[in-house]
């Protein structure tokens, strides 16, 4: 159990999969408003056309404290038994909301965990001797500015990475 949050590594792991959903959201959604509120004054007509930024969602000030912070306990909130993506306050969006809500999100979220689970045990990573830290700056693309390099070095016996 971690003290500081008081649950589980698994599901501070989770939480930590879910922060990376919150920050590196990419694509923006485009939908047809019914009738949006923004903080009780003015409206967006029914049939408008709204872009939602994904990546200005995960890092609005507004909405999250020090978005761009890495802090993945603030996704586990007071329900630490379960993490969901589905965000129904339009927080963060990973698999899109509502009827046009992506069928794959369960298996997206669970193939994601898996996958990052799986090279966090397995492997110890760190960064090649010239690097010092990790430049996490964005371009204008999808893509990290400076591709990411990192060395994993296995971490188990040879013969369990057969199986």
């Amino acid at each position: 159990m971690d003290s500081r949050i008081r649950c589980s590594p698994i599901k501070l792991f989770e939480g930590m999969c879910k922060r990376s959903f919150q920050a590196a959201s990419s694509r923006s959604v485009q939908f047809a408003a019914l009738v949006i509120n923004r903080h009780g004054s003015g409206f967006v007509p029914k049939g408008s056309h709204v872009l939602l930024s994904r990546i200005g969602l995960g890092r609005n000030p507004e909405t999250w404290e020090e978005p761009l912070k890495y802090n993945p306990e603030r996704h586990l909130g007071g329900n630490v038994s379960k993490v969901d993506l589905s965000e129904p306050n339009l927080r963060f969006l990973t698999f899109s909301t509502g009827k046009r809500a992506c069928t794959g999100q369960i298996i997206g979220t669970l193939l994601t965990i898996m996958a990052l689970g799986n090279l966090i045990q397995r492997f110890t990573w760190s960064l090649p001797p010239n690097e010092e830290k990790i430049d996490l700056s964005t371009s204008e693309e999808l893509t990290l500015a400076k591709p990411l390099q990192a060395y994993a070095r296995p971490r188990l016996d040879e013969v369990l990475y057969q199986l």
